[in-house]
């Protein structure tokens, strides 16, 4: 399947605190496999509760004991007057571009009650493309449309070409740039 699983986790105020940032614990708000245990996951969508001021995107890499990596893609949303939430999509596929549409789609089309079950539901039905290409067509009856998410051509982790980079700077120069 596209994705293994996907939650939605939302920060409550913790036992006798105040409304700072940090007196927050992150809890489950929606999860794809019910099933199955979030709490391990739900650490990963708020490391930093000192700092959730700002909505961003991040991904974090999990390694199971059989050695395949499950990719956690997360957008943190900061949302007025209401605690911030965070979209995590659970896959073995490390398509970022794909899974950044379709944290755009779950953010522009956002109900926990109905739209993101249902897009969920469907993006884990989808068949994928063959090897020649193609798209995934995800069906949304509540909104009476269909979302495409498009694949990217190479299967390469961060889905960018480092060439020209490195005929540009020299293997010397990019070690520069990351120290």
């Amino acid at each position: 399947p596209l994705v293994e699983d996907v939650l939605v986790a939302g920060l409550e105020p913790a036992a006798g605190s105040t409304s700072r940032p940090a007196s927050f614990a992150p809890r489950v708000l929606y999860h794809f496999k019910a099933d199955a245990d979030a709490s391990a996951i739900v650490e990963f969508c708020f490391p930093d509760l000192s700092d959730v001021a700002v909505s961003e995107s991040f991904t974090f890499t999990l390694t199971q004991q059989d050695s395949t990596r499950i990719f956690g893609f997360c957008r943190r949303l900061v949302r007025p007057s209401q605690p911030p939430i965070c979209l995590c999509v659970l896959t073995q596929r490390p398509w970022f571009s794909l899974f950044s549409h379709m944290h755009d789609i779950l953010q522009l089309n956002y109900d926990l009650g109905r739209f993101v079950p249902e897009f969920v539901r469907a993006a884990y039905e989808a068949p994928l493309p063959g090897a020649g290409g193609g798209s995934i067509l995800v069906p949304s009856a509540h909104l009476g449309t269909t979302f495409r998410l498009m694949p990217p051509e190479d299967d390469r982790p961060t889905g960018v070409h480092f060439d020209g980079l490195l005929s540009a700077l020299g293997v010397g120069g990019v070690l520069r740039v990351l120290a």
